[in-house]
């Protein structure tokens, strides 16, 4: 019998403060680094942003000995990055109900770094879609959703990106929590948000209906 919830979770500036840790990283960089390392970087950054380039992969622009400085730095600071709100609603999930997971865009081998950084054991599903909708509406079967291995008869997202939710109230039996954290500064157009989607400002806000 399908049961359980899926509930899908944001990493970058949902969980983690991304947004802080790039402010510390650039910090870090500038006095590490000489001048030619930060261009390159930036410019690697921007051709990303900018569709340039495809797949962000740190190993294709830095050197073995700079990932693996980069890397460290990475490591020791990402366990101050993770919001205190996610531990206490992590804690107070209903594991009967609900099945919490990472869904998250980016680079893998980045991703899985800082994940495992802040010390988050959860299952984790990586996307290359902008569109995580999309994504989800794929995983519809019949009357049930088939994400990593297992059937769930609802699915809850959780995310920081409104572009994450166009056409999100097409999906039956979904929920979503749009995050709106201080500090960080998206593009919401409120008058467009699909009807089955919230704005929060922290995880606090939210409330898990487990029926």
């Amino acid at each position: 019998m399908i049961a359980r919830t899926a509930l899908l979770l944001d990493f970058d500036d949902t969980i983690f403060n991304t947004t802080g840790y790039k402010a510390l990283r650039d910090e870090y960089y500038k006095q590490k680094f000489d001048e030619k390392f930060w261009q390159r970087f930036k410019k690697y950054e921007h051709d990303y942003a900018t569709g340039q380039v495809k797949t962000f992969n740190l190993p294709d622009v830095l050197t073995d000995k700079e990932l693996s400085i980069t890397n460290r730095h990475l490591k020791e600071i990402a366990p101050s990055l993770l919001y205190e709100d996610f531990k206490t609603f992590i804690g107070k999930i209903d594991d009967d109900h609900f099945f919490p997971m990472i869904l998250t865009f980016g680079e893998k081998e980045l991703q899985d770094t800082k994940i495992a950084a802040v010390g988050i054991d959860l299952p984790i599903i990586h996307t290359e879609s902008k569109n995580k909708t999309e994504v989800i509406g794929r995983w519809r079967s019949h009357d049930s959703y088939h994400i990593n291995g297992s059937d769930f008869k609802k699915v809850v997202l959780i995310d920081d990106r409104q572009s994450n939710f166009v056409d999100f109230d097409k999906l039956p039996n979904a929920r979503g929590f749009l995050v709106q954290r201080a500090g960080v500064d998206p593009k919401f157009d409120l008058d467009s948000l699909p009807k089955n989607v919230s704005v929060v400002s922290g995880l606090d806000e939210i409330s898990l209906d487990a029926s």
